[in-house]
C-alpha cells in the first residue's frame, strides 16, 4: 500500500520537485540581501537556445553586451526582482537582456510575464541544458557579456538593478570591443 495519501509522484514529477527544492533553498538564504556582481576572467560564453541544437540566440547579439539572467516563477527572489530588470532593460537598450526561465513550464512563464506586465526576452529551459551549461547552481544568477560574447561579472543571488556597482560594469562592457 502507498503511503502517500495523493499518490506517488511519477519519477518526472518527482525529479522535477526535488531539482526545484536544491535550486529554491540556497535562492531563500540570499533573499534577505543583494547579491555581488563579481568580475570573473573572461571566458567565451557557451551557446544559448532553448532548444538542444536550436539557433544560438547570442549569435544575433553580436557586437553588443549582454545581460543574462536565470531565474524560475517559484523562486520568490527571481520574483523580486524581474519588474526592476525589466526597467533596467528600458533605460539600458544599449545591452541586450535575456532571461532564461528554468525548471519551469511555459504557461506558467507566460502567465507570469503578463500578469507582472514583463517586456523581456524570456527563453525556457524547462530541463535546465542551458543551466548546466553556464554554470548556474542558484537562483537567480545573473551573468554580464561584453560585446564579444565573454562573460565579464557573474552574480548569484539578487541584484540591486540601479545600484552604482551595476552601472559601472555595464558601462565597462561597452568599452570591451568585440
Amino acid at each position: 500500500m502507498n503511503p502517500n495519501p495523493r499518490g506517488p509522484l511519477a519519477p518526472a514529477r518527482r525529479l522535477r520537485a526535488l531539482l526545484a527544492a536544491g535550486l529554491m533553498a540556497p535562492a531563500l538564504v540570499l533573499a534577505g540581501s543583494f547579491a555581488e556582481l563579481k568580475p570573473v576572467p573572461p571566458t567565451p560564453a557557451p551557446s544559448l537556445s532553448e532548444r538542444p541544437g536550436g539557433p544560438d540566440v547570442l549569435e544575433g547579439l553580436r557586437g553588443r553586451p549582454v545581460l543574462v539572467n536565470f531565474w524560475a516563477t517559484w523562486c520568490e527572489p527571481c520574483r523580486d526582482e524581474m519588474p526592476a530588470l525589466d526597467r533596467l532593460r528600458a533605460r539600458r537598450p544599449d545591452v541586450a537582456v535575456l532571461t532564461v526561465a528554468m525548471s519551469d513550464s511555459k504557461a506558467k512563464v507566460e502567465a507570469f510575464a503578463k500578469d507582472y506586465l514583463l517586456d523581456l526576452a524570456i527563453l525556457q529551459d524547462p530541463e535546465q541544458i542551458a543551466g548546466r551549461a553556464w554554470g548556474v547552481r542558484v537562483l537567480p544568477t545573473t551573468l554580464l557579456l561584453d560585446a564579444s560574447h565573454n562573460i565579464r561579472y557573474r552574480a548569484v543571488g539578487a541584484l540591486d538593478w540601479q545600484s552604482p556597482a551595476l552601472e559601472a560594469a555595464l558601462n565597462s562592457l561597452k568599452a570591451v570591443k568585440p
